[in-house]
C-alpha cells in the first residue's frame, strides 16, 4: 500500500496521511479478508506503523488476522499431524528456516522480531495463539523430517536447518530447504556440512580407530569384524536405514568408551552430540524407549 500511494501521488504522502488509509482498510476488512502484504519487509513495515500506541482489541484482531495470512498465502506456516496429542505448529522464516513455534524459544522471538512485534509485548503472546489457532484450523499439514529422510529412490540429509542434500541415481548435490516438498526442522538439523570433492573413507575416521579385544566366545567376531559393524552402523543411521539396533561399548576403564561415543555423537549431530551419564530414575528410560 505504501509503495502505490507513493507512486501514484505527487508529492509522495507522508506518515500521517499513509496511517490514515493504512488504518481505514483494515477497519473496513475486519470482518473480511483484511490486505495481505507481498514480503516480509512489507509486513514487517504494516505491522510497525500499526503497533504505534496502545491497541484496542480490535486492532490486535486485524493484525495477528494479516499475519496469519500472510503466513498460510505463502505457504509459511505448518501443522505436523505426527507431534504430540494435536500436532506441531512450525513456521518457516524467509531464509527456509524451519523453527517451532514456542514463545520460550529464541527462535520464535527472532520470528516475531521479523514481522515487527515485540517479543517482550503482551500482544507477542496472543499473536502466538492465534497463529496457532489458524495452523490447526487452516495450516498445510506437512511431517517434518529429522536428521535424514528417504522420499522416493532419493535420500535428503539435513545440513544446517536452511539447506540439505540430497542424494539420487544423478549425484549428490545441496539444495534449499523444502526441495521436492522435503522440509527439516531446525531443531532436527545436523550442523552445515560440505560435500568433500575427496570423501575420507569411513574406517579412516579417528572413531574407527579403537583398539578391539576379540571375544572368546565368538572367535569369528574378531576385532576388524567389530570394526565392520560399527561402520556399518554408522552408516545406516547417516543414510536413514532404519531401525538400527542399540549400540553399546563394552569394556575396562579408561579404555576409550566414552570418548567413542561422543565421537559418533558429534560426528551424527555436530556440536550438539554430547554424552552424559544414564539416570537411573525409571522416567528416564520411558523418555528413551519414546524418543
Amino acid at each position: 500500500i505504501m509503495r502505490a500511494w507513493n507512486q501514484r501521488n505527487s508529492p509522495p504522502l507522508d506518515d500521517r496521511e499513509l496511517l490514515s488509509v493504512i488504518d481505514s482498510i483494515f477497519r473496513r476488512h475486519i470482518e473480511g479478508e483484511c490486505y495481505v502484504p507481498e514480503r516480509w519487509d512489507e509486513l514487517r513495515e504494516v505491522v510497525e506503523v500499526q503497533m504505534r500506541g496502545k491497541l484496542p482489541r480490535s486492532a490486535k484482531m486485524r493484525i495477528s488476522k494479516m499475519i496469519c495470512n500472510f503466513l498460510i498465502s505463502n505457504d509459511r506456516l505448518f501443522l505436523d499431524p505426527t507431534v504430540g496429542p494435536d500436532g506441531g505448529v512450525y513456521v518457516v522464516l524467509p531464509d527456509n528456516l524451519v523453527i517451532p513455534l514456542d514463545r520460550n524459544r529464541i527462535s520464535t522471538k527472532y520470528f516475531l522480531r521479523s514481522v515487527g512485534v515485540n517479543s517482550a509485548e503482551t500482544f507477542a503472546q496472543y499473536l502466538i495463539s492465534e497463529i496457532e489457532a489458524a495452523a490447526y484450523d487452516r495450516a498445510r499439514k506437512v511431517e517434518i523430517a529429522r536428521w535424514v529422510k528417504w522420499s522416493g529412490e532419493a535420500l535428503y540429509i539435513s545440513c544446517g536447518g536452511r539447506e540439505m542434500v540430497k542424494v539420487d541415481d544423478s549425484g549428490i548435490s545441496k539444495v534449499p530447504n523444502g526441495t521436492d516438498g522435503i522440509w527439516f526442522s531446525s531443531e532436527w538439523s545436523i550442523d552445515e556440512w560440505e560435500i568433500s570433492d575427496d570423501p575420507l573413507p569411513v574406517y579412516d575416521l579417528p572413531i574407527f580407530n579403537l583398539n578391539f579385544e576379540e571375544i572368546e566366545e565368538i572367535p569369528e567376531y574378531d576385532a576388524e569384524s567389530q570394526r565392520k559393524m560399527l561402520a556399518a552402523w554408522v552408516i545406516s543411521l547417516m543414510s536413514g536405514v532404519y531401525p538400527v539396533p542399540i549400540l553399546a561399548f563394552i569394556g575396562s576403564k579408561g579404555g576409550g568408551k566414552t570418548r567413542t561415543a561422543d565421537g559418533i555423537a558429534k560426528l551424527l549431530i555436530g556440536r550438539r552430540g554430547v554424552v552424559s551419564s544414564a539416570d537411573s530414575t525409571k522416567d528416564y528410560w520411558v523418555t528413551v524407549s519414546y524418543t
